[in-house]
């Protein structure tokens, strides 16, 4: 049985793994965004990915370590934003197929943050349900 000590800690570095990925991924934006070697620029969006791989290890080890009931949360949220995500890559791939989008508001860059909006709304919705 996992004890709660484990779950903080898990907890913890999930949150530094989430910070350490913020970070690489802002250099990574700003790198892309000068006048930098196409190489450095392919190796800023590589350290993005692994930063964001390191991540995603340890809220899978976070998730193990939860009980049942916060798993049924977690899988609720992500059966919630899931879709929500698919609504909207679906929206504005067809909208962008009969209207000029700008692509520095609207590109694939920025609809990530959106995904995780419609996490935390999927997590308000099961936690409100299962109280």
């Amino acid at each position: 049985m996992k004890t709660d000590k484990a779950v903080v800690g898990r907890s913890g570095e999930a949150l530094i793994s989430a910070a350490a990925f913020a970070a690489v991924y802002i250099a990574a934006t700003w790198v892309s965004d000068t006048d930098t070697p196409i190489g450095l620029k392919a190796a800023a969006a590589v350290a993005a990915l692994a930063a964001f791989l390191f991540f995603l290890a340890a809220e899978v080890r976070l998730i193990r370590g939860l009980d049942e009931l916060q798993r049924l949360v977690q899988l609720e949220a992500l059966a919630i934003a899931f879709p929500m995500s698919l609504a909207l890559v679906l929206f504005l791939g067809l909208i962008q197929r009969f209207a000029e989008l700008p692509m520095h508001d609207l590109s694939y860059r920025h609809i990530w943050p959106l995904m995780i909006l419609f996490y935390v709304i999927g997590v308000t919705f099961a936690v409100r349900r299962y109280q």
